[in-house]
């Protein structure tokens, strides 16, 4: 079964080249990678497509309103490619969505890796209520498809869920098998201090699915308007230097 991994861009186009190449390496799954960019007004369209031709990558490209929250943002586009491509062309795929910044470390097969469940994720909880993280979400399509929910941010009892807090409805569907990938924070790789203020201006790297997966986090400078980041991208190359050529 092909595994359909669709890629969320933004504003950093300098990322996907060095995210593709960790997929290529360590995915151990026959697969195809898609890349869903979300813009205002164009921006970073024809460097994002450049990209994908380069890279022999299917495009897509999500044009949003301005007005919206950070996580309004990511939600539509993650529903846009969810009622648009998902539902439509890969009904019998495995499907795994992708923030633009999560890098694939470690080797991964995708279908033994959802064996025994039909969707994996980084939970979140609010209170009681839990919900998937969709910045790493993978599922069967099949499994997922008769449920009513969306990746929207929500209010559900009483609780308020930001980014795929719509998925709280899956979680409680019965009959659904889910697998939290975790979330661990490292202090450090080789000699360098990830625990620093200047290695990650705030916001700490972290590793997801028993450490395959390596989040740079904020990349689109989506808090506190984080732009200066020039040492956390060298922090970054200089872990993946060991696993890609940067």
């Amino acid at each position: 079964m092909k595994v359909k991994i669709l890629v969320f861009t933004f504003n950093r186009p300098e990322l996907l080249e060095k995210q593709v190449k960790c997929l290529h390496k360590n995915l151990k799954c026959e697969y195809e990678i898609l890349v869903v960019h979300d813009s205002r007004q164009n921006e970073y369209v024809n460097q994002f497509s450049e990209i994908c031709s380069k890279l022999n990558l299917e495009f897509h490209h999500h044009d949003s309103i301005d007005g919206n929250s950070p996580s309004g943002y990511h939600s539509e586009s993650i529903q846009w490619a969810y009622d648009n491509l998902v539902k439509i062309n890969f009904q019998d795929n495995i499907v795994v969505f992708l923030d633009h910044d999560m890098f694939l470390i470690n080797e991964l097969d995708v279908e033994e890796y959802l064996n025994d469940c039909d969707i994996a994720g980084c939970e979140q909880s609010r209170g009681s209520v839990k919900y998937v993280w969709p910045g790493l979400c993978l599922f069967k399509a099949k499994s997922i498809f008769p449920i009513k929910f969306n990746f929207y941010p929500c209010d559900f009892f009483g609780q308020t869920l930001d980014t795929g807090g719509g998925t709280c409805e899956i979680l409680r569907t019965e009959g659904i098998k889910f697998k939290d990938t975790g979330v661990l924070y490292p202090s450090a790789y080789d000699e360098i201090d990830l625990t620093e203020d200047s290695a990650h201006l705030g916001y700490p790297f972290e590793l997801h699915m028993d450490r395959k997966f390596l989040h740079f986090r904020n990349a689109s400078s989506w808090h506190n308007n984080m732009i200066a980041d020039d040492t956390k991208i060298n922090v970054l190359n200089n872990i993946l230097k060991d696993f890609i050529e940067v």
